[in-house]
């Protein structure tokens, strides 16, 4: 082996064509030892990643919903903020139950408090309804027991959207009146008529529907987010709920 490392020396030396040559052989050789190592070390930096991209989205997140409730709101204009968002993981949830639950890295040292939503850019995640210094347990949206204001559209008709309890992504709009006019595909929004969760949140897509009653209709929809796939979510902190749902009672 000496020998040959010392001939391909020899070689690399006599001529600029075997010095080319041999060059891109390394170039090849090191290449091919090398791309699994990069590979690794991309895997590795994956989870760092994924957080940035996180807090970029939750920051974009709060700009979009910043001016739109400035053009909307005059509220805005004076620096009064309703809803605030906070950047969170999930650390552990079910999923095998009819009264899931989901837990975020957040408590109350971050000011959650219990009744805080949690949320997506495309998804209705749940409610907080404990806090402890560090964690947030919430009720997920795959629970029997929530449900959700939502409508048909930007500007249509307001029902409660519910877990279907069978298929994580399957929910059903209930309360639509039986005129309402909408085709499958059309995107399921929230209200706002919520002192939890911010309008406009796109949720879900119509999947098809069925009378109920004879005077209302129930429309079967698809979850626009899986919730198997929910890793980064943010806390929406409603700084006016204490005193609308006060003026309420």
């Amino acid at each position: 082996m000496i020998l040959e490392a010392a001939s391909l020396y020899c070689l690399y030396k006599s001529s600029d064509i075997h010095s080319s040559w041999l060059g891109h052989a390394a170039t090849e050789v090191s290449t091919i030892l090398w791309k699994p190592f990069d590979l690794i070390g991309s895997y590795i930096g994956l989870k760092e990643e994924n957080l940035m991209l996180a807090e970029e989205n939750h920051q974009l997140y709060e700009q979009l919903q910043a001016l739109q409730n400035r053009k909307d709101n005059d509220i805005w204009l004076t620096g009064g903020y309703w809803f605030e968002f906070l950047p969170a993981s999930i650390v552990s949830r079910s999923h095998n139950s009819q009264h899931n639950y989901v837990i975020v890295n957040r408590g109350w040292t971050d000011g959650v408090q219990e009744g805080d939503g949690i949320i997506t850019s495309k998804a209705v995640v749940g409610i907080v309804n404990s806090c402890s210094a560090n964690y947030s347990m919430a009720i997920s949206f795959n629970n029997a027991k929530l449900s959700v204001s939502a409508k048909l559209g930007l500007e249509g008709f307001v029902g409660n959207l519910s877990w279907t309890g069978k298929a994580d992504n399957k929910a059903l709009l209930s309360g639509i009146p039986l005129h309402a006019r909408f085709e499958v595909g059309d995107t399921v929004y929230t209200s706002g008529h919520s002192s939890v969760f911010p309008a406009n949140i796109p949720i879900a897509i119509v999947e098809g529907s069925t009378v109920k009653g004879g005077s209302s209709a129930e429309i079967d929809v698809v979850m626009l987010q899986d919730p198997a796939s929910l890793h980064h979510v943010m806390i929406v902190k409603n700084n006016d709920r204490e005193e609308v749902e006060e003026l309420i009672k």
